[in-house]
């Protein structure tokens, strides 16, 4: 079956070791976790996929606790070598994260300004994105006393990134519930 010209061009690299990874990401499964009254949600999703970012935008959309949104859904270690192209983040629907139970937006890694663009093109306030370069800082970043929710939509390759910020977070939780 003819794979039309982009389909040729870009396929010529595919190999076992594409379709093992993308087993890999069918076999991580979505979290859920709480820690005092905070809720945890890590949500894995395909690389720089307009589509699972969208729905994972749909479920954070139709809470109605206050929520934040951690974004890291793309393969940081391979962006050194990966291409510059960023139509990804303009497929996304990011204007549907503009709400007010929305209370805050962490981009992580080396595409946090890229996020940050984005979600001010969409017209989210500034006040409400946080940017941490380095995914170590993100852990302490979220404003729990706004939040009831945190939500993380990740990339498969980032899960030990985000289990250490996450238990960042956590601990900060603690911390919080103890005072």
């Amino acid at each position: 079956m003819k794979k039309g010209l982009f389909g040729s061009l870009f396929s010529k690299g595919s190999n076992k070791k594409e379709a093992s990874n993308a087993e890999k990401i069918t076999h991580l499964e979505n979290h859920e976790q709480e820690e005092g009254r905070w809720k945890i949600l890590i949500r894995y999703g395909k690389e720089k996929s307009p589509e699972v970012s969208e729905t994972v935008f749909s479920e954070v959309c139709s809470r109605t606790d206050r929520c934040a949104i951690v974004l890291m859904d793309y393969n940081q270690k391979e962006q050194i070598h990966a291409s510059e192209n960023m139509s990804w983040l303009y497929d996304t629907d990011y204007e549907q994260l503009n709400q007010e139970h929305i209370k805050q937006i962490i981009a992580v890694g080396k595409r946090c300004y890229d996020y940050k663009v984005r979600c001010l093109l969409a017209g989210i306030p500034e006040e409400r994105i946080t940017t941490a370069l380095l995914a170590d800082d993100a852990g302490n970043l979220a404003k729990l006393d706004e939040l009831d929710t945190i939500c993380f939509l990740v990339s498969p390759s980032n899960r030990i990134a985000v289990e250490n910020i996450k238990t960042k977070m956590m601990n900060c939780m603690k911390r919080e519930g103890i005072k």
